[in-house]
């Protein structure tokens, strides 16, 4: 899949380069986990940015965070 964007991917691409579901990324975006992501404005509606270099960051470990408490 080739990007509109250049020198950036989709959440959609960089989910396929990251081996995981579109739906998990999407909470890494707004979680703010992805270095370098950005939203952007288009047309045809809102999308993320997501920078080439942010495929070398390492996966956030699953579950809750450590110490965590309800």
């Amino acid at each position: 899949m080739r990007s509109i964007l250049k020198d950036a991917l989709t959440a959609r691409e960089f989910a396929d380069c990251m081996q995981v579901t579109y739906f998990c990324v999407i909470r890494w975006l707004r979680k703010g986990l992805v270095p370098g992501a950005a939203k952007q404005k288009s047309p045809a509606g809102p999308y993320w940015a997501i920078p080439v270099e942010a495929l070398k960051m390492e996966r956030p470990k699953p579950g809750r965070p450590k110490g965590w408490r309800k």
